[in-house]
């Protein structure tokens, strides 16, 4: 008899250590309306211009280009804000078109407070999405750096 209490307990603590996994911190869930979404550019950058979309991204060589250079499919992974009011993501990357077709990559980004500015460095070419390799920080001197402003 002690050893069925004894199992039905050990299953009743088991049971609730699974449930409970489930409710833990999973990826981020990306809504319609993220700050990372929209139309960036810089002239002074390769490539000019850059849509992000929910799942994707379309990259532009110049600004007034018509036909896309590069796409790929984009899927947050984290987001935060900072104490000064920055977005913050982690974003893991997949080249569909183009010379690097099939690549992978991972990238830090900071959307500014006021949503016009977007600051990036990235990690390329990745494996697999690893959490462990993001940069800790945005470093403009890092050779992948980009600034970008949000075209209106």
């Amino acid at each position: 008899m002690k050893r069925y209490v004894l199992f039905l307990s050990l299953l009743l603590v088991l049971l609730c250590l699974v449930l409970l996994g489930g409710c833990g911190p999973g990826k981020y869930v990306a809504k319609a309306n993220e700050e990372l979404y929209g139309t960036w550019v810089s002239e002074g950058s390769y490539p000019q211009k850059s849509v992000d979309f929910a799942g994707g991204y379309r990259d532009f060589r110049l600004l007034a280009d018509a036909a896309s250079i590069s796409e790929g499919t984009l899927d947050i992974m984290a987001k935060w804000k900072d104490g000064e009011g920055n977005v913050w993501y982690r974003v893991f990357g997949t080249v569909t078109s183009a010379e690097h077709a099939g690549t992978k990559y991972q990238f830090l980004c900071r959307i500014s407070k006021s949503g016009k500015t977007r600051e990036s460095v990235n990690i390329w070419p990745v494996t697999s999405y690893d959490a462990k390799r993001f940069p800790s920080d945005i470093n403009p001197k890092d050779e992948t750096y980009r600034l970008l402003n949000r075209q209106e």
